[in-house]
């Protein structure tokens, strides 16, 4: 099982649930300093996806955008995430989160236009090089 934040990073978790009005995440191979680093950014935890492990999406959890702590149960860390009690706070937070979303669109797109273009040189470079064969043999007649 995999969650990707607003900033598209993909983490591996060994668990995702709501207990008691909180959001639990828990995952291995992490110390609570890394934990905290991770879920310490309101406005990456405005979307958090549910992966499967092929990265496909199956859920999404929004509005989990205040880091409570982390809970240490041996090689598990379980990080405790609530929601946001503040009116004010949460549209911060939903401002804030809607501006990485689309910072994240335009680098998407700004990607896929280099593509484009890194396509349309290669075809020009094709199409010259056939011109200037074209251009030998009419000049060898």
């Amino acid at each position: 099982m995999k969650i990707r934040l607003v900033d598209r990073t993909i983490y591996d978790v060994e668990d995702v649930n709501v207990v008691d009005g909180h959001l639990k995440i828990e995952m291995k191979g992490r110390d609570a300093e890394e934990m905290q680093a991770i879920f310490s950014v309101p406005a990456n935890l405005g979307r958090i996806e549910l992966l499967t492990d092929d990265n496909e999406v199956y859920g999404e959890l929004t509005g989990w955008t205040k880091y409570a702590g982390v809970m240490l149960n041996g090689e598990v860390k379980t990080a405790i995430l609530t929601t946001e009690s503040d009116d004010l706070a949460k549209r911060v937070t939903a401002a804030e989160t809607n501006a990485l979303l689309m910072k994240n669109e335009i680098e998407k797109q700004a990607q896929a236009t280099e593509k484009a273009i890194d396509a349309i040189r290669e075809g020009q470079s094709i199409q010259d090089g056939a011109i200037m064969d074209l251009a030998g043999m009419m000049g060898g007649e």
